[in-house]
Order: C-alpha cells, then structure tokens, then sequence
C-alpha cells in the first residue's frame, strides 16, 4: 500500500499502526475521494482482524476513530 501519498499514523497508547493513503493526489470538494486503511498491531506487525473504525471529515482536518478488536 506504499505510494507518495502514504502517510504512517502510530498510536502507542492503543499499539496501532496505521498507513493511509488517498486517490486522487490532489482531492477536490465535491467530488469523490478514495481513502485505503491498513491496520496493524505496532508490537507483532499483524494486521487486525473484526475491525471496526470511524473516520470522520471536517473540512481541512481530519480525525480517525478506532475501536478494539472484538
């Protein structure tokens, strides 16, 4: 999933990687964007299963809300 839009989020506190990327390179208002995920434990690498995520969009930020493997 590497490309030059990938961007690596940590969160140490929960021992989540993320990678993310988008396509278009460049997103326009209106119109549709793709957003790819790939979720890992940061301690064993291994991608989680039974995930369940939220991402929200607000205008030039963003937030992504995870929850625990169940």
């Amino acid at each position: 999933m590497r490309s030059p839009r990938t961007e690596l989020w940590k969160d140490t506190q929960n021992d989540v990687k993320i990678l993310f990327t988008y396509s278009p390179k460049n997103p326009v208002i209106d119109k549709q964007t793709e957003l790819k995920f790939s979720i890992s434990n940061l301690l064993t690498g291994k991608h989680l299963k039974n995930l369940m995520a939220m991402v929200v969009l607000q205008r030039d930020c963003f937030r992504l809300g995870t929850t625990k493997e169940h």
